[in-house]
């Protein structure tokens, strides 16, 4: 065992450092910080040290520069230049030509998708749905595909001609292998999508805005569970084989679920507490982007980060293109979709790290009722620690994650070397088919017993009023300074088998609690 300050300095256990202010002792965790990697085991599992990834790895001479730092929704440092290595909570890399200044990225947050809000206004009024009974349940998308009066409408015409025409860059080979690369590591990619792309996500309180005023993750139980389930459908969905051809399901929940935010969005602008100049239009292309980031490149840092290595030029390459198809039907405009290329992909996340990722006292709430939503009473701390190690320590920090105890550090050291045994398994010629496989019987599992996506759209709107909340006893209602209702509830029973819908696979899944699909 090795114990560590946040710097990575070695501690004897004796002077390991105490919870930070702010931190909340869980359940079996010591007053001392077991930290970090337990390195050097054995070259099977290695380090699990998101800043010792070959993917991030600096040369000397950059690795021990000055690092150029600023708050989000500050300009960048004067004078910021090529070459110049940039970093915030512990990650540092080197600011190249692809990155995106602060005023590249601003005006992105006042744009909608004008497709999608333009087509939802003309089918809504044509329908008697008007913008003031935003609660209708019609399906939108079904709508214009029924060939009733509203698919008769040019707009909808024109739309359903324009994404049922695959664009000029679309590589099909490409498309099918991406699928095969979640498929075969389902399990690393599941667990990255939770404790990473989840979790990590609520640290941009611009993006979690929209989150807690729409209830999704922090209201009732049974409300996060299904929208849980229905975004794991979406995404198995999308995996099988002409999944995401025109008119198949893949294509079908995309194109569902962009109509949904096209609702959000008209439904949270008409409220009084959203603040279109100060926070941007709801589920705006940055937001799109960052979202779409967090399913393309997270994944593929969390399969490194699991796996000791990252994946091959080509599966990195196709596993980008996927999603930068499936951006396209989403609503991100081209000139924003930032899949075109792994490395686009990283320099987009970390432009966009800097410009909106800073954690507040929402930030800290929200990740940790997501991480106690499996089983608030077992395995807290263990959840915690987990990750802990995917962030990193600066990130973990600033969401007062606590330091483990021994026994969770052991714990989660051997959660970590099984998913690299298992994704070393996937990677062998005769086991890895057999395996993928078992995936997509898992999948398709999926599809058969989860929720559609947005299949009750109106369920997913804003409230016009949070007060009901208070009526639960598992639930009280938190209002934070910006003044946007935010319920969170004390207890989400339910999760553990929608997130375990999206990643989670047999024994492995279950090791977290998050659970197994089948």
């Amino acid at each position: 065992n090795s114990w560590r300050d946040s710097s990575g300095r070695r501690l004897a256990p004796s002077s390991a450092p105490p919870l930070k202010p702010g931190h909340v002792q869980s359940e079996g965790s010591s007053s001392r910080g077991c930290m970090a990697s337990w390195t050097g085991l054995s070259p099977l599992w290695g380090t699990f040290d998101p800043k010792e990834l070959a993917s991030r790895r600096m040369s000397g001479v950059a690795a021990n520069a000055n690092v150029r730092t600023w708050r989000a929704g500050e300009d960048e440092c004067e004078g910021l230049q090529e070459g110049d290595v940039v970093g915030k909570f512990g990650e540092k890399f080197i600011w190249e030509r692809g990155h995106r200044t602060a005023a590249q990225l601003a005006p992105l947050r006042r744009l909608g998708d004008l497709r999608a809000d333009a087509l939802l206004d003309r089918v809504s009024a044509k329908q008697g749905l008007g913008a003031a009974n935003d609660a209708f349940e019609e399906d939108i998308f079904e709508l214009i595909q029924s060939g009733g009066a509203a698919a008769s409408d040019p707009m909808a015409k024109d739309f359903l001609a324009h994404y049922s025409t695959p664009p000029s860059w679309l590589d099909e080979s490409k498309l099918q292998r991406g699928q095969g690369v979640f498929v075969r590591y389902l399990p690393a990619a599941g667990a990255t999508l939770y404790y990473v792309s989840l979790v990590g996500g609520f640290s941009a309180p611009l993006v979690t805005k929209v989150l807690r005023a729409t209830g999704y993750l922090t209201a009732a139980a049974p409300r996060v569970a299904r929208r849980l389930a229905e975004t794991g459908h979406m995404i198995c969905d999308c995996l099988l084989d002409g999944a995401l051809t025109p008119d198949s399901a893949g294509w079908k929940a995309v194109l569902r679920v962009r109509f949904l935010h096209a609702r959000v969005r008209r439904a949270l602008r008409g409220k009084s507490y959203w603040r279109d100049a100060e926070w941007g239009v709801p589920i705006n292309q940055e937001d799109l982007a960052v979202t779409l980031l967090a399913f393309s490149y997270n994944v593929l840092v969390g399969i490194e980060l699991i796996g000791g290595e990252p994946l091959g030029r080509e599966d990195q390459e196709a596993y980008i293109h996927l999603w930068r198809y499936i951006g396209w039907l989403m609503g991100v405009e081209e000139e924003n979709n930032p899949c075109e290329s792994p490395s686009g992909a990283k320099a987009w996340l970390e432009s966009i790290v800097m410009h909106i990722l800073e954690p507040d006292a929402d930030s800290v709430a929200v990740a940790h009722h997501l991480l106690r939503a499996p089983r608030p009473t077992f395995g807290v701390a263990f959840r915690m620690e987990v990750c802990r190690r995917f962030l990193g320590d600066s990130l973990a920090d600033a969401l007062h994650l606590p330091y483990a105890s021994r026994s969770n550090a052991i714990y989660a050291t051997l959660y970590f070397i099984s998913l690299r045994a298992y994704t070393f398994l996937a990677r062998i010629p005769v086991l890895g088919p057999l395996l993928d496989r078992f995936h997509l019987y898992c999948v398709r599992r999926a599809i058969q017993t989860l929720p559609a996506s947005a299949s009750s759209p109106a369920a997913s709107l804003p409230p016009s009023s949070f007060t009901h909340i208070t009526a639960s006893p598992n639930a009280h209602l938190e209002i934070g300074s910006d003044g946007v209702p935010s319920p969170v509830r004390r207890s989400l029973w339910g999760v553990p088998a929608a997130i375990g819908a999206i990643g989670g696979v047999g024994g492995i899944g279950a090791i977290d609690g998050i659970g197994a699909i089948c």
